[in-house]
């Protein structure tokens, strides 16, 4: 049996999380699950929404910071940053970050609406 090998985009998605209204993060949680559900087939997609919300236990915390390390290799490994643009993403300071993060580094960023 032949293997495929055509090289598949790696997208990192960024997308706002953190709120203090509960429902607000379910919301951004299930959009971005929508996003990556939707597009998976076309590309290998990360969305650190998506692989992480789930491990959010006791005190884990939940601002960028916490994760910006694990995120960080994640961008490393992309080619293209998809930024969810959901509302308040252009307040987020994490999705600032990765932005600002995937310029510098020369990362193609793409804004998307839901």
């Amino acid at each position: 049996m032949k293997r495929n090998k055509t090289k598949r985009k790696k997208i990192y998605l960024a997308s706002p999380y953190t709120h203090s209204i509960k429902h607000i993060v379910n919301e951004r949680v299930e959009a971005a699950r929508e996003y990556v559900s939707r597009h998976t087939p076309e590309w290998n997609i990360f969305s650190p929404i998506v692989y992480s919300d789930c491990l959010l236990l006791g005190d884990t915390g939940t601002d960028w910071k916490t994760w910006w390390k694990y995120n960080k290799r994640e961008i490393d490994a992309c080619d293209e940053l998809h930024v969810l643009m959901l509302p308040g993403w252009e307040h987020s300071e994490g999705v600032r970050i990765e932005i600002e993060y995937a310029n510098e580094n020369n990362i193609l960023t793409i804004y998307k609406r839901k």
